[in-house]
């Protein structure tokens, strides 16, 4: 396993991830819309990948 910093190729796997993960489809809840906020203020988001999948992501502030 390999964990990582995010980066921009990441964004549609690791909102797919999340979807599966966390199926509330609020709007206030939006993945696409949390990646864009947390990377206004920093790049403190990881990523797990086993064999080049993600398969799992953290923000950490």
């Amino acid at each position: 396993m390999l964990i990582r910093r995010y980066q921009h190729v990441d964004r549609r796997p690791l909102i797919d991830l999340w979807a599966q993960v966390f199926n509330d489809q609020q709007p206030h809840n939006s993945s696409a819309r949390m990646i864009d906020a947390k990377l206004a203020v920093d790049d403190l988001i990881f990523l797990a990948l086993l064999d080049k999948q993600v398969v799992g992501g953290c923000m950490a502030g």
